[in-house]
Order: structure tokens, then sequence, then C-alpha cells
């Protein structure tokens, strides 16, 4: 049960208008429960909008908008070449990045998280397959509390220390979650843990993604179409074979994303987040 359940079934609220906050699982059974109680529901995709549908005795009406939070990464994507080159230059003289390329590291805040599970080891194998690389390190914003707490890491108010001395390195930047979008479109590369929502979000911006694992998702056509968009990886040892053969081959500009996926995905629109605001003030 979610912490307050009755909340969303009070008539109080008036009309309900709902949208998933990341990529839609099999497991996150409160996407499906909230989207119960709405009177809209905006879907990434037609596929998403079916799932749901006919999980439900009673479906709300559905909005296909495409996904708000990759509004300017769809952007990014549709420029040519050459702009999206110098789209990289502009962020990163906004944020004071000097280096040439820039790899994304990310992380979830459960145990499959690349953080919580290889520890700084994964950015040190990094760095030295791609020397001379800025290196930008996002997690989740619960991976903090978690480390901070010891209840689920003992080990992590150490993690945390040696990020922070890894973070005073000029070569090591932290990045806040609010930066998501501007780090994945100044990165070269993208290596994720596979769990969270911006392994999608690396995809629709384009980017080669190496991933340690591709989870299982609900609408099961997109299965297949991501395991051929990404690379996985085992272990670290693999992980720097990887990057270090990208690298030689200068390979890191490659990323095959079906068209299909896109569509599956949510990963075609550029103006999301204006339908949404524009159904939100019809309910008003």
């Amino acid at each position: 049960m979610l912490a307050n359940d009755n909340v969303y079934k009070d008539p109080r609220l008036g009309k309900r208008l709902f949208y998933h906050h990341g990529s839609f699982t099999e497991s996150d059974w409160t996407a499906y429960k909230i989207a119960g109680y709405s009177d809209i529901y905006c879907a990434a995709s037609t596929c998403e909008a079916e799932l749901i549908r006919a999980k439900l005795t009673k479906p709300p009406t559905f909005a296909i908008t495409g996904s708000p939070r990759c509004d300017e990464l769809v952007r990014y994507r549709n420029l040519s070449r050459q702009a999206r080159a110098d789209y990289q230059s502009t962020l990163r003289s906004k944020h004071k990045i000097t280096k040439e390329k820039a790899v994304l590291i990310t992380s979830h805040w459960s145990h499959r998280g690349s953080i919580p599970n290889y520890g700084i080891s994964i950015i040190r194998r990094i760095t030295s397959a791609l020397p001379g690389w800025q290196v930008l390190l996002t997690c989740h914003p619960k991976l903090w509390e978690e480390l901070i707490d010891r209840t689920r890491y003992s080990n992590g108010p150490d993690i945390i220390n040696a990020i922070r001395g890894l973070n005073s390195s000029e070569s090591i930047r932290l990045v806040s979650p609010y930066s998501v979008p501007d780090a994945i479109m100044m990165s070269d590369v993208c290596v994720c843990d596979g769990i969270s929502s911006i392994f999608l979000e690396c995809l629709i911006a384009g980017k080669l993604v190496i991933t340690r694992s591709v989870p299982v998702y609900s609408i099961h056509e997109v299965n297949a179409l991501v395991r051929e968009a990404v690379v996985q990886y085992q272990n670290l040892e693999e992980l720097e074979t990887h990057l270090r053969c990208k690298m030689t081959s200068k390979l890191f500009d490659q990323c095959s994303v079906s068209d299909d996926l896109l569509t599956m995905i949510g990963g075609k629109s550029q103006e999301s987040a204006k339908h949404i605001a524009r159904l939100a003030l019809e309910l008003l």
C-alpha cells in the first residue's frame, strides 16, 4: 500500500492527471495503482497506455504525450552531427569542463546500482581506460540517504568519503540530479547499471550505452530492441576492455537505436511538457 492510499481516492482533490516519473516496468505497482485513481494518465507511448489499460478494471483516459524528461534530449538527438558537437562545447563551457571527451557514470540506489555494487572501483577502472577524459558521476538521490544511514550499506560513509576525495580531482565531477540532461548531452559514452530510467534517456539522446544489465521491461517488444542498442559487461575487467576497444576504434559516436524502440519508450516527441501542461490547464 502507499503511505496514505486514501488520499488518491479523496473526491476533494478534483480532477487528477498523472505522469509516471521514469521508465515503466512490470514491478512498478505504484504506477498501476495511481493510474487507476487518475482521470487522465499521460503515457509516454501507446505501448505503455495499452499495458496499463489491460491491468485495470476501470482504466482512466489516456493521453499519449511522450516524456517531458526527454524533450531536450530528443531535440539534441535531432540536430546535425556538427550542431550536436557545437552544443556539447557550449554545455561544457557552461559547466566549466575543459576536457574534450566526457564519460557519464550513473548509479541507482539499490544493491544492483554501480556504486553500491562496485564502490569507487568502477570509477578507477573507467579513468584507467579513458585517460584524460572528464568523468561525470550522477547517482539516484536516494543513494546518498542509503549510504549515510548505514542500514543497507555498512561501508556507506567510507564510499561517500572516497567519492569526495575523487571529486577533488578536476577529472571527476559529481552531477546534481537536476543537471542530468546536460550531463547526458555533454557525454560521449554513458556507463549505466541498467536500472534507473537514465538508462533509457541516454539511448534517447543517441549516446553509446555500456551497461551491466538490461532490465526486463513490461513492454516485452522493448527487450530485444534494447539489447541490440547497448553494449553489456559482466564485470569491471570486461567494462575496461570495452572502453579501451571503443576508444581505439573511435566508435563512441555510434549508437544504433531503432525508430521502433524510440516510439515504444516515448523518445520521439520534443513537446511533451507543453502537451501535459495544456491537459492540466484544461482540467482547471
